[in-house]
């Protein structure tokens, strides 16, 4: 009688423990970190810190996972903002066959992990035995919802899912609203849609200087390099007046820079601490900050020696959707500062058809 009592308190405990969604899903712990190497240059894992995630294991010739790439990406928006998203591509495919996947049936705005290794055919395989308690072949793809307390919720396998259906496991199994699909255009196999493409002027029209890896101050990394979409360095340094004013400047304004990707590049190998000072007198938190490295250094050198300038800070590099250098603003504007910066961005990076 007191083994019942006491499992009955257990059974208890443990439907306290439990979210009060409409639907319990899964409620497993997650499997160990893994990180993936993104196409962008990056990595992300398999981890939620604090927002939940969702997997989406692919392989790049089947139809199913192509139905799911085309339908997350028409929705990549409403998605994006309440839940990190992660296509990992699981059979060993080169590089080039993943890019053209993303290409054909998404867009550099999402997520997409190649692997040369077993790394991610593995992860896939350590889900299945969570989820079904073994490893084993399924259909493609695999869909893992994971809440935010990093316990898996979800799982879709060999599913053509729409935007709705993954809206529904959102809401019923980890408690969060989406709003309406007002993402990006979904995209045509036959005729890929181009989010990004020529724009109205050419500039400089330079390639793009070696690739270089930055580390945020979250720990995240990104390159100098454009991949499908336009991107904007800021070298600064944190003793910089002219900087401090550019940056305050930019982030009071940060919404209407959502159509490119925007760093600054401490290029003084500042420390922590210095930055963060920088930040906070700046009032910059929405900016994307990288930490003081060689690589910031070297790069903003490598810069400045390519296009002639004189080295000052700020500096800020207008980099195309084709990792082309199409123009620079040495120092900070004298007036207007944003709009000088959306000045060059809509002629020089932005398509003559607008987005």
């Amino acid at each position: 009688m007191k083994k019942f009592f006491r499992k009955l308190a257990a059974c208890a405990l443990l439907a306290l423990s439990i979210p009060a969604f409409a639907k319990t899903g899964a409620n497993k712990a997650n499997t160990a970190k893994v990180t993936y190497n993104l196409l962008s240059g990056g990595t992300m894992t398999n981890q939620a810190e604090g927002k939940p995630k969702i997997l989406v294991f692919f392989q790049a010739n089947d139809a199913k996972s192509r139905e799911v790439a085309k339908n997350v990406t028409a929705s990549y928006s409403a998605l994006s903002s309440k839940v990190d998203i992660c296509f990992v591509e699981t059979k060993r495919s080169s590089k080039a066959i993943v890019t053209k996947f993303r290409d054909n049936f998404a867009s550099s705005s999402v997520n997409i992990a190649y692997d040369s290794t077993t790394t991610a055919a593995t992860s896939m395989q350590e889900y299945m035995k969570v989820l079904i308690g073994k490893a084993a072949s399924i259909s493609n793809p695999l869909v893992v919802y994971i809440g935010e307390d990093n316990m898996i919720r979800h799982e879709d396998h060999g599913k053509k899912l729409t935007f709705q259906d993954i809206k529904n496991v959102l809401s019923d199994c980890m408690g969060v609203e989406v709003g309406s699909s007002s993402g990006i255009a979904e995209v045509n196999p036959s005729t890929p849609n181009k989010v990004y493409g020529p724009a109205k002027y050419t500039g400089k029209n330079l390639d793009n200087i070696k690739s270089y890896t930055y580390t945020l101050l979250d720990g995240s990394t990104v390159t100098n390099q454009a991949n499908g979409k336009p991107k904007v360095l800021i070298f600064y340094a944190t003793w910089c007046g002219y900087c401090k004013k550019l940056s305050k400047a930019v982030a009071a304004d940060y919404n209407q820079f959502s159509d490119v990707d925007i760093y600054e590049v401490d290029a003084d190998k500042d420390s922590a601490s210095k930055i963060e000072k920088y930040i906070t007198d700046t009032s910059a938190q929405k900016l994307k900050f990288t930490t003081g490295t060689d690589a910031g250094a070297n790069s903003h050198n490598e810069y400045t020696k390519l296009l002639g300038s004189s080295g000052g800070f700020p500096s800020i590099v207008f980099i195309d959707c084709n990792n082309k250098i199409q123009y620079q603003i040495p120092g900070c504007p004298s007036s207007d500062i944003t709009g000088r910066l959306r000045s060059v961005i809509d002629n020089y990076l932005i398509p003559k058809e607008g987005l």
